[in-house]
C-alpha cells in the first residue's frame, strides 16, 4: 500500500446558485452555495486522474472521495465536462 500523503487543508467557499427557471422578486438575492475545490498533481498521485469517476461518501462532517475507475482505460468511461459541471450541484 502507498504511503500515506500529507494532510492538505481547504476552505469551503461560497458559489452562486445556477440560474433558476422561475423569477425571484427584485428584493430577493439567491442564498450562495457551500463549494469545495480540490485541484493539484497531489490528486493524480492519489489516483484521482483527470477523467476518473468517483464516489463521494457524505457523512456528518466528513466526506470519503473514492476513485471508481482511473479514467484512463476507456474513453467510454471518461467524464464530459457538462457532467463535471452538473455535478457540482449535487
Amino acid at each position: 500500500m502507498p504511503e500515506a500523503m500529507k494532510p492538505r487543508r481547504s476552505t469551503v467557499y461560497g458559489t452562486s446558485p445556477p440560474p433558476r427557471t422561475t423569477y425571484l422578486l427584485p428584493t430577493e438575492e439567491p442564498s450562495p452555495i457551500p463549494a469545495l475545490r480540490l485541484r493539484g498533481r497531489w490528486l493524480t498521485q492519489a489516483g484521482f486522474g483527470i477523467g476518473a469517476r468517483i464516489e463521494i461518501i457524505v457523512a456528518d462532517g466528513e466526506l470519503v472521495l473514492r476513485v471508481l475507475s482511473d479514467g484512463g482505460t476507456s474513453p467510454a468511461e471518461r467524464v464530459d465536462a457538462g457532467d463535471l459541471c452538473r455535478s457540482a450541484y449535487l
